[in-house]
């Protein structure tokens, strides 16, 4: 055997290569760096999602120390006082973690101002329409929650889009217990002209007057 045989016997000869195997191979590699490259996409598309994606509602509960002093204010007038103005206090977090980007602690602060505000709202309520005092727990919480709309929707605006929408609920929230609260206070305080006294007044405006008759 001379050194050229002994070479080629060493070397895979080309001819016995099958070419169905080499296009059947090839195949197969393509199809699994297709596959790799679908399940990618759609990994890619589905953290785009998620991303996107609206941020659960924050949960809505008083704290067990506001529970606590809430609980042992009887008066009502105060009780409300007590309760809006711990509202206040989560609001005035919620704007200082927004302004520092904590945007999830934001948004639980606002969780616990949305669960006062309605539990003051319940406590009125259920304490029964006594008086004055029932009238000016209303109007309290009415003046109180009025410049809290402004100071909300400036929230929004400061917060990504994910989390906005959380801050436009509670928004939506303030203001129809605002609404809530002035309809409860002028239902009881707007008082109703008697339609008989206005009728006497038009039957009398249509009686003839005789000169240097006083109006009687």
């Amino acid at each position: 055997m001379t050194a050229e045989h002994a070479f080629n016997d060493g070397q895979p000869n080309s001819a016995s290569i099958n070419p169905r195997s080499v296009f059947i191979t090839a195949a197969f590699i393509f199809l699994a760096f297709a596959g790799m490259t679908l399940l990618a996409v759609e990994a890619s598309a589905q953290i785009v999602d998620q991303m996107n994606a609206p941020a659960p509602p924050p949960l809505r509960f008083v704290p067990e120390d506001a529970r606590t002093r809430l609980d042992a204010e009887r008066d009502i007038k105060k009780r409300a006082r007590l309760g809006l103005d711990l509202a206040g206090e989560r609001l005035a977090r919620a704007e200082q973690l927004t302004a520092d980007g904590q945007f999830d602690a934001a948004s639980a602060q606002l969780g616990i101002y949305q669960a006062l505000i309605g539990d003051t709202i319940k406590y009125i309520q259920v304490s029964g329409k006594q008086g004055g005092k029932y009238r000016d727990a209303f109007k309290r919480m009415e003046l109180t929650l009025r410049p809290h709309g402004p100071r909300l929707e400036a929230l929004r605006r400061a917060t990504p889009s994910d989390e906005a929408v959380n801050v436009k609920a509670v928004y939506d929230y303030v203001r129809g217990a605002r609404a809530e609260a002035l309809n409860s206070f002028y239902g009881d305080t707007v008082l109703r002209d008697d339609p008989s006294e206005k009728t006497k007044e038009r039957n009398d405006a249509r009686i003839p007057k005789e000169p240097g008759q006083t109006p009687p």
